[in-house]
Order: C-alpha cells, then sequence, then structure tokens
C-alpha cells in the first residue's frame, strides 16, 4: 500500500478533478450520441455529437422536444408502441432499430439502447439513452440481401471464373 502524504492526496485530488473534466468532454465528444429524458420523453440533456448528427441547436431540443420528436413518422409509432412501454415494464431496451429525422430533412438510421435511472432524494427518474449510428451496418444487410437474391438457394453459385463461391451467411 502506497504511503498516503500530503503531496499524494493534493496529487490525487487534483487527477480525480482532471478525470471528472474528461468525462464530461468523453460524453459531449464520445463517438456516439448520448440523450437522457424524463419518462415522458422530454429531452434533459443531449451529447454534441447527437446534436451535429441531426444537424439541430441544444437549445431547440432540451426540454422543448421529446425522444419521439426526433424519429421519423415510423421510428415514433415504433417508439409509442413497443419501446416506451417495454421501457416502463422493464426499465431497459437494447439495440433497437429506428431511423431518427435530420433537419435538412434526411434520415439517420440508429441503434438505440437506454436504461431506466429510477428517481431518488436528488432528482426525478431519467431515461438514459446510447444512440450509435447505423448507416454502414443497413448498406451491409442490404447487400447481403442482393447476394441472396442473387445467389441463393437454386441459383448458380459459381462465378465467372468457374470458382465456385460460398455465400451462405446465416
Amino acid at each position: 500500500m502506497a504511503v498516503v502524504t500530503p503531496e499524494r492526496r493534493a496529487a490525487v485530488a487534483a487527477a480525480v478533478a482532471a478525470e471528472n473534466a474528461a468525462v464530461e468532454e468523453l460524453y459531449e465528444n464520445a463517438p456516439c450520441g448520448h440523450l437522457s429524458t424524463l419518462p415522458d420523453g422530454t429531452i434533459v440533456k443531449i451529447n454534441s455529437t447527437l446534436v451535429g448528427w441531426l444537424g439541430q441547436h441544444r437549445e431547440d431540443l432540451v426540454g422543448r422536444r421529446r425522444l419521439a420528436d426526433l424519429l421519423t413518422v415510423g421510428g415514433r409509432i415504433y417508439y409509442e408502441t413497443h419501446i416506451a412501454p417495454l421501457l416502463s415494464m422493464q426499465n431497459a431496451v437494447g439495440e433497437v432499430s429506428v431511423d431518427m429525422a435530420t433537419a435538412d430533412g434526411g434520415r439517420l438510421p440508429v441503434l438505440i439502447t437506454a436504461a431506466v435511472r429510477p428517481g431518488h432524494e436528488h432528482g426525478p427518474a431519467v431515461v438514459r439513452c446510447t444512440v450509435f449510428s447505423y448507416s454502414a451496418g443497413r448498406v451491409f444487410h442490404a447487400f447481403q440481401s442482393w447476394v441472396r437474391s442473387q445467389f441463393g438457394p437454386g441459383k448458380s453459385t459459381e462465378h465467372d471464373s468457374g470458382v465456385p463461391c460460398d455465400f451462405s451467411w446465416k
């Protein structure tokens, strides 16, 4: 065990303060989106990454919009009929695929994972969500479907070169 001197305590306190600042920077600039909502979906915190992906301004979202408002029509229906009830019953949902609507009218395919942090004496219950951009995954799955349609059961799996190709992904 290390000897705890006043200098060591000061060094540890400085390191803890620096890490606390770094955690906020990590939250804001993470390679994924983060947002927290009240149980009714009202956004109470959103990171810079997600704000940027959506092409929005934070002040237009926090306290003014709900998570469902950020989704496309189909995503909003799925949120209201499946995601919100699951959060209410199970306090968590994992890797739900929906499209978010961007400010320029585009779609952002995402995977959302969410968990409820119960209320306590310091504040109300909040739903913490992590949002992963899923554009590349959707492209891969579309390509995989095309390959299956071209080379699936009953179709030739022999390339023009005469070399058999295996397209038997599951």
